[in-house]
């Protein structure tokens, strides 16, 4: 095979069909097979003509133009040596490429001209390559010789260059033999081609409509407006070949791992296997019991809603069918299945996540109180490290947060609370840098003055409630009685958001010890605040990494490709600098076509002078926004990067008489609904924005005074970079087509974002 010749109308289609966006899709591997001359391999592509000759193959569309482009694989021969998946990446990004120049639109810093050359090169950035790969474009191909016969607008992809020791200036020129083939050929019979390809239509009855991109989770849904709620079988050519994968094994024996970027549909495959398990069982008239876990009651309402809208309620959750379905809060789950009930006053909070705030102000109080008291006679027992942490006024909010993590998992659940276990433990990875049992003395003696505010109240925190309830499931009475009480199948949602303790209940539930049906969604990169425990510890020894079925979901359903992107070069950056930061990236990929539009705006990050000005930039371009993308005000969320810049942006907001909705709780669906019905933008925190969706995103505060956080202890820097990679992630990808990002010149550019400026993920402009 000498050569791939894309025509410019056969492009557009090609585009348009998300179906061709990966090999997840059947189509995207059917293509691969046939561009790599597999044997019996032919391909039906909507609205493009695939034609294949001896030497080459034509993809040209129903309105055959003068606008070409060519890949020449003698030349650029390594092309093919690169595996399906970054094939068709490549393939997506060159014929972008082609488009944007036919289209006139501005080119991208991936997109370099050579100097004093007629070739130009982008950078395609593929997962695990060098960043400085590039593909060889020669822009003016034989272009004295084809302008004769009206060819004007003629790229060639010929070759690529790895690095920055051979000058760009000194590729070599392109041979125009392949190319000139090609052409020569597509001119002979164009008007034969397009003759042929109405013929094919017409006989298949095919209607040349451009499919529509799959969308995820939002609230619109609840209303039937987009295409999350549809019904079972409407989804199943929706799906990548690793969602059907992950779906269709439903007798698979031990625990399965969806693991993927946010927006790739985990939550959606979670919901469609539990569907067909319960289906199957009905079918075959067999009993059987399933518990569904959400992290937080706002998810267990959405996840309600959409079974309940999927199977119109076929399967309730207080039904008396033979197939059972519980939908459950892990902290509710635990409370209700206490053999000592607790009555309403003696709980924290009945939300894990609110319970979890709660406790962090009583570690506050205590904290206070004992550096107060007993501090004094401390210090001169502790190492200089801790007492510099300690010490650090402006570190208080992660000290506190350390301290809710230590007292939570190494405390409370590694040392059942007791002093001597806890000076003998292992330290936390990245947690307080604790040196000596004096050090832990110290700590453990705020742990005592906060389980004395606790019980002074009368109440039990949520690690109270998931301990005992792990202490009440493993005993010998609960492991008669799960063989009748347990479940069949255990589903978890978010699991990256359960801590240490809570992980350890799900392997009590099930009906069979020896046969863990335990189905788990999890992107490790979304674990805010987590970060006491390394990668092989959270994989391995929490999900049984040597024993369970993992399946990678790689197609991004929610965001843009050039948002995406972004979020690679986020999560790249941040693994690089941490070795317990897990990058989800692979060479995943955008599940929304590229229309050329609006819709696929790169993402910007804008200094402005002051907080002033940066907070009414972003009210204004609230306005400027809905007019570009003709959507809903409620579309729209502003995510402050500080409480300072959120309550500056309230008053401005006030002032301006502009209505908004602070979202209250994290993936707070209530208060989403409330902005649509309303008409108000939203604004939230970094950590209430995740588990929702929007059309555009304003990030306020990005700069390097405040993510992340100056002025800290060493100890101190490491968290809160780790935090702010966390935060940037999760904010960047609930948005689909549009993200700014804002900072103050004053503060200046934050190093969390240098990466992505450096690879031209990201357009750096001051104003």
């Amino acid at each position: 095979m000498k050569y791939l010749l894309f025509e410019q109308s056969a492009i557009k289609k090609m585009l348009l069909n998300r179906n061709l966006l990966s090999t997840q899709f059947n189509l995207g591997q059917e293509f691969m097979d046939f561009i790599r001359n597999k044997p019996h391999v032919d391909i039906s592509i909507d609205g493009v003509l695939s034609k294949k000759n001896t030497d080459g193959i034509m993809f040209v569309g129903g309105d055959p133009s003068d606008n070409l482009f060519v890949i020449d694989l003698e030349q650029y021969n390594e092309f093919l040596e690169f595996t399906d998946e970054e094939c068709i990446i490549l393939i997506q990004k060159i014929l972008r490429f082609a488009i944007r120049n036919w289209n006139n639109h501005t080119l991208t810093r991936k997109d370099k001209f050579i100097p004093t050359t007629s070739k130009m090169c982008i950078f395609p950035d593929l997962y695990g390559k060098n960043h400085l790969y590039k593909i060889i474009i020669e822009m003016e191909p034989d272009s004295e010789r084809l302008s004769k016969r009206g060819l004007n607008n003629l790229f060639l992809v010929y070759g690529d260059h790895a690095n920055d020791i051979n000058p760009l200036s000194q590729v070599p020129d392109a041979s125009v033999k392949n190319f000139r083939q090609a052409c020569e050929l597509y001119i002979k019979d164009r008007f034969s081609y397009k003759k042929e390809l109405s013929e094919i239509n017409v006989s298949q009855n095919i209607e040349l409509e451009p499919e529509k991109s799959l969308t995820f989770i939002e609230t619109d849904n609840l209303e039937g407006k987009t295409t999350y709620y549809r019904t079972y079988k409407q989804w199943e050519k929706y799906l990548t070949k690793s969602q059907k994968q992950f779906i269709n094994d439903v007798d698979r024996v031990g625990p399965c791992r969806i693991q993927g970027p946010a927006g790739t549909g985990k939550t959606l495959a979670l919901i469609l296997k539990t569907i067909l398990i319960l289906d199957k069982a009905e079918t075959a008239g067999d009993e059987l019991s399933i518990c569904f876990f959400a992290h937080s009651e706002s998810t267990k309402r959405s996840i309600r809603t959409i079974f309940q809208t999927i199977t119109a309620g076929k399967w309730g959750v207080d039904g008396n069918r033979k197939q059972r379905l519980k939908i459950a809060t892990l902290h509710e789950f635990c409370i209700n299945n206490l053999t000592t009930e607790l009555m309403e006053p003696e709980i924290l909070d009945r939300d894990a996540h609110d319970s979890k705030e709660h406790q962090y102000y009583l570690i506050e109080e205590a904290f206070d109180m004992v550096m107060e008291k007993s501090f004094k006679t401390y210090k001169f027992l502790m190492s200089d490290e801790v007492i510099s942490f300690i010490m650090n006024d402006s570190d208080r909010v992660n000290i506190l947060h350390l301290l809710q993590h230590e007292f939570s998992v190494q405390i409370k659940g590694r040392c059942s609370g007791d002093l001597d276990k806890y000076k003998k433990s292992e330290n936390l990875f990245t947690g307080i840098p604790l040196k000596t049992e004096e050090d832990k003395g110290f700590v453990f003696a705020i742990f005592t003055q906060y389980q004395q505010f606790i019980e002074e109240q009368q109440v039990y925190d949520t690690d109270d409630i998931v301990m005992t309830a792990i202490g009440q499931f493993d005993n010998p009475i609960w492991r008669r009685k799960r063989k009748v009480e347990g479940f069949d199948y255990i589903f978890i949602d978010e699991t990256h958001l359960f801590n240490a303790n809570e992980r350890m209940v799900f392997h009590y539930l099930t009906k069979d010890i020896d046969k863990i049906r335990i189905n788990f969604a999890v992107d490790i990169a979304q674990a805010i605040g987590e970060q006491g425990i390394s990668e092989k510890e959270y994989i391995e020894d929490y999900y049984l990494s040597e024993q369970s079925y993992v399946s990678e979901f790689d197609v991004v359903f929610r965001c843009s490709q050039e948002i995406t992107d972004l979020a690679m070069s986020i999560t790249s950056s941040g693994s690089n600098l941490f070795r317990n930061f897990i990058n989800p990236y692979k060479n995943s990929v955008s599940g929304i076509v590229d229309s050329g539009g609006v819709y696929n705006s790169k993402p910007s990050y804008l200094l402005l002078d002051n907080d002033l000005s940066m907070i009414n930039y972003a009210i204004n371009q609230v306005e400027v926004i809905v007019n570009m993308l003709k959507t809903s005000v409620s579309n729209i969320a502003l995510i402050p990067f500080s409480d300072r810049i959120l309550g500056k942006l309230e008053i401005e907001s006030i002032k301006k008489g502009i209505k908004y909705e602070v979202l209250k709780s994290r993936g707070d669906l209530r208060g989403k609904i409330k902005a649509e019905k309303e008409k108000r933008f939203i604004i939230s925190s970094p950590e209430y924005i995740a588990g929702l969706e929007f059309d555009a995103v304003i990030l306020l505060g990005v700069d390097s005074g405040r993510v992340p956080p100056i002025n800290v202890s060493e100890i101190s820097k490491s968290y809160l970079k780790y935090s702010a990679y966390n935060k940037l992630y999760i904010s960047i990808t609930r948005a689909r087509y549009l993200v700014n990002i804002l900072g103050a010149k004053e503060y200046g550019q934050s190093e969390c974002l240098e990466y992505s400026i450096e690879t031209g993920a990201i357009d750096l402009f001051e104003k």
